[in-house]
């Protein structure tokens, strides 16, 4: 009787492309569960960049063209198309997000360390600076370790969340 070894190796799927990533991203913009590639991620971060910054630039030609028309000086701090932008892109940049850390192993509430800090330098900023400063400056430093999470590449296979929508499992018979 003759035993065949096999030997399990990981080929990773082809990067996805802009209107790929965009368009998965709307698809599945209330899912939480599952994982999110990197590529997804990082294109979806760009989309969300150029479509705010599209925004905001249409907003400050308005208001300008309205204070020169009409002489009435808004005094808002945002546009109205950058806040409709900004409601319109909330949900799904939260979910891939969401995803986007659990591809790499971690529960998708790391995302609340962010709130924390600034939530308090905030209150604190009414009752000192230093306090405000300080956790300032921590919620700084969860930002950049969320952002290295969202850099680091898929867990290979399955993990508690989903099969890795990178890595696909192929035998190869020796």
């Amino acid at each position: 009787m003759i035993k065949r070894e096999e030997k399990h190796s990981l080929q990773g799927q082809p990067l996805l492309q802009f209107n790929q990533a965009v368009g998965s991203v709307f698809h599945q913009y209330t899912t939480f569960k599952g994982r999110a590639r990197r590529s997804e991620f990082w294109w979806f971060v760009l989309f969300e960049f150029i479509v705010s910054f599209i925004a905001s630039s249409l907003d400050t030609v308005i208001i300008n063209f309205i204070y020169r028309k009409f002489g009435f000086l808004y005094k808002g701090s945002v546009g109205i198309l950058t806040l409709i932008v900004f409601l319109g892109l909330l949900l799904p940049g939260l979910a891939v997000f969401w995803r986007r850390l659990h591809d790499t192993g971690r529960i998708g509430w790391y995302y609340l360390i962010l709130f924390v800090p600034f939530v308090l330098s905030t209150v604190l900023s009414c009752f000192s600076t230093i306090g405000s400063i300080i956790f300032g400056v921590l919620g700084l430093v969860c930002g950049v370790i969320l952002l290295f999470f969202c850099c680091l590449d898929s867990q290979p296979g399955k993990n508690k969340y989903g099969s890795s929508p990178k890595y696909i499992h192929s035998e190869i018979d020796s």
